[in-house]
């Protein structure tokens, strides 16, 4: 612990200005939908995601963020395994770790989570962490920061945020002091029952994943001998909550109602051990790579390019089998390990890929090509909350520019955003004109035609004139790709269907940009 407030005053002032200019920025996408010029009384979850991704893009910039394999790795896979049992939510998540000593951790609307390096040092347990986590994820599914807009508390934190802007480009720290607004624009000054509801999700989530959920308050009992010990370096988690102690007795009573569901949480045990051991290290030397790759020799060189000869001859199996030889004599060969994953990846095996690509970090972070990789197959196996972590590190390591950065960062937008707001099929008018408006929930089987509209998100209105879509009849895998008619941000495919027109079942339609589907839909005929 530090023995002043100083590296929280500097990201308290950081955040100030973040989500200022993330707040303008989601406004003014609200204006460009409304031709009044009138931000939404009440945010829907389109307008959450766009403005935690800008926040979180700022604050990207100007706060140093972990990125070491170890430590977020740790932090994704215990917000995943929460996120597992907190039902259908709207955001893929996104869980960072900021290097700050102090026990503190805080969300963004959309899905972003921040905890401090302080508060996984200090956490006693893995439980208490899944309290801390559960609790932040709770304020992001309990929509609290829309609620506040509903509850007209918005417009206060935005005059909050305006001044501590100004303070902070004009240099009077004064300002700054005088305010007392810095809490309000950090944690955006949850109301006690916001705090209350995220206390109970919290615990809620930590006994369903297998946690203890009375460790969330073991927790805030450490924040108030933090308090105790350091009057001038209060806990974020007590700002609104001058009865500390009796929110401590509220959780407990919360945890006692709830029962721990049996689950073995055993490797994610050992990963919090290993990123509390690794932490200390990585702050030292301010996020220096922990590199353990060891090149094999000449036997092994020869191994992998004998087994690069035998993908040559579509032998994917015996290249692996010289690859797992080459693994023995040199198993520090980060180079062995991704050859295994690419051709895993290739034959389908996507465990196997994914195992290999893991591996390949553990030896050396540094590659993005490596990251990348492990997104793209953590994706094809539908897991958007690993894939969009994969593609984060990707974009980290891959430079300011760079065909790989672009890749990266339009992968986590894929996986941020969803293409459409809102989409449906139409049928003909009662006139026989071919016109939208007419809405089907499914076509008749012999229809001649079959059309589908959607209406773009913002963040792809730009590339719609790039987009294909592709109409698969049942049973079937490969099809033409033909363009989008493109008005605005709705686009709309239509797939004239020769004599004797669709025949009956589950037809699919994908959206595709540069050879990648963006999504996929089932269209039924018949039936």
């Amino acid at each position: 612990m530090t023995e002043s407030g100083r590296p929280r005053t500097r990201l308290a002032r950081v955040l100030a200005l973040v989500l200022a200019a993330a707040i303008a920025t989601a406004c003014e996408q609200a204006r460009q939908l409304d031709p009044l010029g009138v931000v939404p009384q009440q945010l829907d979850s389109d307008h959450e995601r766009e403005l935690g991704y800008e926040a979180d893009q700022s604050l990207q910039k100007q706060v140093h963020m972990i990125d070491d394999p170890v430590v977020a790795g740790f932090a994704n896979d215990l917000g995943r395994t929460l996120l597992a049992q907190a039902g259908h939510q709207p955001f893929v998540y996104h869980f960072r770790v900021i290097p700050d000593p102090t026990l503190n951790a805080f969300a963004l609307p959309g899905g972003y989570i921040y905890i401090h390096s302080g508060t996984l040092l200090e956490a006693g347990s893995l439980d208490e962490l899944a309290g801390v986590m559960g609790h932040e994820i709770g304020h992001v599914k309990l929509r609290h920061f829309a609620r506040m807009q509903e509850e007209g508390q918005l417009p206060k934190i935005l005059s909050t945020l305006a001044g501590l802007a100004g303070a902070v480009v004009t240099g009077q720290p004064g300002i700054l002091v005088a305010s007392q607004g810095i809490n309000v624009a950090l944690e955006l000054r949850f109301s006690r029952e916001f705090e209350s509801e995220a206390d109970r999700e919290g615990v809620t989530l930590a006994a369903a994943s297998g946690f203890r959920p009375d460790a969330l308050s073991h927790f805030l009992q450490r924040i108030v001998a933090e308090e105790h010990a350091d009057p001038q370096h209060v806990p974020p988690y007590l700002y609104s909550h001058p009865d500390p102690d009796k929110r401590i007795d509220t959780v407990e009573v919360m945890a006692r109602r709830e029962q721990v569901v049996p689950r073995s949480n055993d490797a994610l045990r050992a990963s919090f051990e290993a990123a509390k051991a690794r932490l200390p290290d990585l702050l030292a030397s301010q996020g220096a790579p922990v590199i353990t790759a060891k090149p094999g020799g000449p036997e092994a060189q020869a191994l992998l390019a004998a087994a690069d000869a035998a993908v040559q001859t579509e032998d994917p199996e015996h290249a692996l089998a010289l690859l797992r030889e080459a693994q023995e004599q040199a198993p520090s060969d980060p180079a062995v390990t991704f050859r295994m994953g690419e051709i895993e990846a290739q034959a389908g095996h996507l465990d196997e890929a994914a195992d290999a690509f893991r591996r390949t970090i553990e030896l050396d972070p540094t590659r993005a090509l490596v990251f990348y990789r492990l997104g793209e197959v953590t994706r094809e196996q539908g897991d958007a909350q690993r894939a969009v972590y994969a593609f984060e590190q990707a974009a980290r390591r891959a430079g300011a520019a760079g065909t790989l950065r672009a890749r990266s960062d339009w992968r986590v937008v894929t996986l941020t955003f969803p293409l459409v707001t809102e989409s449906g099929l139409t049928g003909a008018t009662r006139s026989g004109k071919d016109e939208l408006g007419v809405a089907v929930e499914r076509y008749p089987e012999g229809a001649r035609k079959l059309t589908w509209w959607g209406r773009l998100g913002p963040r792809y209105v730009k590339r719609a004139k790039e987009m294909r879509a592709r109409w698969l009849a049942p049973g079937e895998s490969a099809a033409e790709e033909k363009k989008l008619s493109v008005d605005g941000s709705m686009i709309t495919s239509t797939l004239d269907v020769p004599a004797p027109g669709a025949k009956a079942g589950s037809w699919t339609l994908e959206i595709r940009f540069e050879g990648d589907t963006l999504m996929k839909r089932s269209v039924p005929v018949g039936g």
